[in-house]
């Protein structure tokens, strides 16, 4: 009997997929927002935002996996630039646009992210 072949993944397929996983950590980050808990609220609505942008490129799966070791904020400052080593700020300058939704959030970017990317954006001080 021959094994099963699947070819390449449709592009319906791909946007539906890529719809649900940044929907989950949209609604994850909502979950942890809501107990206060800033630091994996912000990881999963920076995954959130990744996703949405780079739709229909390729999604870096591995990178963000090998960052599984690291904290909640770990993860979240170092992302921009594991995800777009050449040019983190694009990435920076996107999520802080997002972060004004939610004030808490917005503070705490500019908080941690200044000192990684001090050039990206003008920082509050």
């Amino acid at each position: 009997m021959e094994p099963l072949r699947f070819g390449k993944p449709s592009y319906a397929w791909s946007a539906a997929v890529g719809t649900l996983f940044a929907l989950h950590h949209h609604n994850a980050s909502n979950t942890f927002f809501r107990a206060d808990d800033l630091d994996r609220g912000a990881y999963h609505r920076f995954v959130d935002v990744y996703l949405v942008h780079r739709f229909p490129e390729p999604v870096q799966w591995e990178e963000i996996v090998s960052t599984s070791s690291l904290s909640a904020l770990e993860r979240f400052v170092e992302l921009p630039a594991i995800l777009e080593p050449r040019d983190p700020c694009q990435m920076v300058r996107i999520f802080m646009r997002t972060a004004r939704e939610y004030e808490p959030l917005h503070e705490y970017v500019a908080q941690h992210w200044a000192p990684r990317y001090p050039r990206c954006v003008s920082w509050p001080r």
